[in-house]
């Protein structure tokens, strides 16, 4: 491997790229909560504070509900285009539209006919009522869109568009915020719902966007299929459950606090699960893995996946240790933040964060493993450990450690929770696949796999070139097939270098070997089919590339996750 490529690998930057735009895709929504916290909490009163908080459990439900086939769409449309099956890819995605137009309707039915039976439920007083009626007035409208919007941001961010992506999130951000805080002035609670609908509108309209882009692979064919329709709905169940599970936990948390200690003190766990509910920017990670494993995974290639988890690995403990540093000095700032003067709250908020947070990056490594192993098509696996991470956990050690400790004792019992659950997690999983080593638990490749990372540059194609050679030799492959493959390697990679000057491309180029010399060329210059008979490039070289093209009957060109992506199949 060329000494350039040591520095960058092509999978590590395609991450970063995906990290950026999935972490603020994260990051967006928490601010938007967090913010909505404030606004209520600075421009309301501590009441309303408390009802955005009997809400939320609520609004969570149907949050996962409308989630219910985005994540799962995207995780089977990465695996086929892995797979090269850009047509089932393109079936996939056009179900999942008819799906969320369906599900729109039925969140939208559902949330209207269960919400006064919510309250009843839940019991609170009729000022709360009130307050949490207010707050639903326009929220109810935002489920309309909800589906439309899960849908479109994971599937944009699963075709690699982070410009897109990016400039969705700023408009949620805006809209929500921005509306938020002129409309709670005018009509109260209810404009934290009116700020969600305009945000979430504008942020819908400016991923469409994204199909008119050069690099779009989303195209949606009219299709549907009870088989698939599983599928989707299995894969997605895990993220949906997160929405529902936190829910749940939100509401027995309230039952708790209210029953042992009262009403009065909703506004600190309030503001606790808040913050804990922020720990979700850590499902960005997840996210900026899972369409590159996914790819991989579908390749067949587990070296592919595991290097993709190394780099994610590191990522999430890194992520973890500063925002819990950052929480810890920030705890004595928070109480004031969202508005909360009371002389016996405030010290009891700073105490409970300072409790809290220190173990709160165990909760990235959890969100990371939760998405690999859908990567990994062990769906229930992660639901299990979504279940032991959102709900069993937390409450036993809330109901545990109160009973231990009294009030502190509901702060040590969620610091508790995450280092209880990575451990069990750890535990059973090591104990679920024996036969597989951890912590990958991947299945090893009938093929053999080589892989090159490198800066395409001449000197480094060269290299490379003879790298391969030497490989193929050493595997035994025939000599015309080791010529044709060194020869496809020089002449595609500077065409590439052509198309693309002054920019430097990254690329890797995977060779597996089994029945057949499978290459596969990855590259993140401009979008280009090498595998065309027509491409006219006005070049020599390009006129070579062509002609080879020509005799090459085994080829295929799919652009995944907006990189490049060819296929050339050579005889042994």
């Amino acid at each position: 491997m060329p000494a350039a490529s040591r520095n960058k690998i092509f999978c590590e930057e395609r991450f970063k790229t995906l990290l950026g735009a999935s972490t603020v895709g994260m990051v967006i929504p928490i601010l938007i909560l967090v913010a909505n916290t404030a606004i209520v909490g600075n421009i309301l009163d501590e009441k309303a504070l408390a009802a955005m908080n009997v809400f939320m459990p609520l609004l969570t439900f149907f949050i996962g509900l409308s989630d219910i086939v985005s994540i799962g769409t995207s995780y089977i449309y990465n695996y086929l285009m892995g797979q090269a099956d850009k047509p089932m890819a393109d079936r996939i995605f056009g179900q999942s539209l008819i799906l969320s137009t369906i599900l729109a309707i039925l969140t939208f039915t559902l949330a209207n006919v269960c919400f006064g039976h919510y309250l009843a439920f839940l019991d609170v007083s009729d000022e709360m009522a009130r307050y949490v009626g207010e707050c639903f007035t326009y929220y109810k409208y935002v489920l309309l869109l909800y589906p439309f919007y899960f849908l479109l941001s994971d599937m944009v961010l699963a075709d690699g568009d982070a410009r897109y992506s990016n400039l969705s999130n700023i408009f949620l951000l805006i809209g929500c915020i921005g509306v938020s805080i002129l409309a709670c002035k005018a009509i109260g609670i209810a404009g934290i719902g009116l700020g969600a609908l305009t945000g979430t509108a504008a942020a819908t309209l400016i991923l469409c966007l994204h199909f008119f882009r050069k690099g779009n692979s989303l195209r949606p064919r009219l299709f549907f299929s009870f088989k698939s329709l599983f599928y989707i709905l299995r894969y997605s169940s895990v993220d949906a459950s997160l929405y529902l599970l936190v829910g749940i936990q939100t509401y027995a948390l309230n039952k708790i606090m209210i029953i042992h200690y009262g009403e009065f003190y909703l506004p600190v766990l309030t503001l606790v699960t808040s913050i804990i509910q922020i720990t979700i920017i850590f499902d960005g990670i997840g996210q900026a893995m899972s369409p590159l494993a996914n790819v991989y995974h579908g390749e067949g290639n587990p070296d592919g996946v595991r290097k993709v988890m190394k780099i994610s690995i590191k990522t999430a403990i890194g992520e973890g240790l500063i925002f819990s540093a950052l929480l810890a000095c920030a705890a004595p700032f928070l109480p004031h933040l969202f508005n909360i003067e009371s002389q016996e709250l405030v010290p009891l908020t700073t105490k409970a964060f300072w409790i809290v947070c220190p173990t709160l990056f165990c909760t990235s490594l959890l969100f990371l493993f939760t998405s690999y192993f859908l990567v990994l098509r062990n769906i229930f696996h992660s639901l299990f450990i979504c279940l032991l991470k959102d709900l069993v956990i937390p409450i036993c050690s809330v109901l545990l450690f109160s009973d231990l400790f009294g009030f502190t004792g509901i702060w040590i019992g969620l610091a508790l929770s995450p280092v209880l659950t990575i451990s069990l997690t750890a535990l059973i999983s090591k104990l679920r696949f024996l036969k597989k080593k951890f912590p990958f638990f991947l299945d090893e490749s009938s093929r053999k796999i080589y892989s090159f990372d490198f800066l395409v540059t001449p000197e480094n194609t060269m290299k490379i070139q003879d790298e391969v050679g030497k490989t193929l030799t050493r595997e035994n492959v025939s000599s015309k097939s080791v010529i044709r493959a060194a020869l496809l390697i020089e002449e595609i990679y500077m065409l590439l270098i052509e198309k693309n000057t002054p920019k430097v491309l990254l690329s890797e180029l995977t060779i597996f070997l089994g029945d057949h010399v499978v290459m596969i060329f990855r590259d993140d210059g401009e979008i280009f089919d090498l595998t065309s008979e027509s491409n006219a490039t006005g070049s020599f070289r390009g006129f070579v590339v062509q002609n080879i093209m020509e005799h090459q009957k085994d080829k295929k060109n799919i652009t995944t996750t907006s990189y490049n992506r060819n296929f050339i199949i050579l005889p042994l």
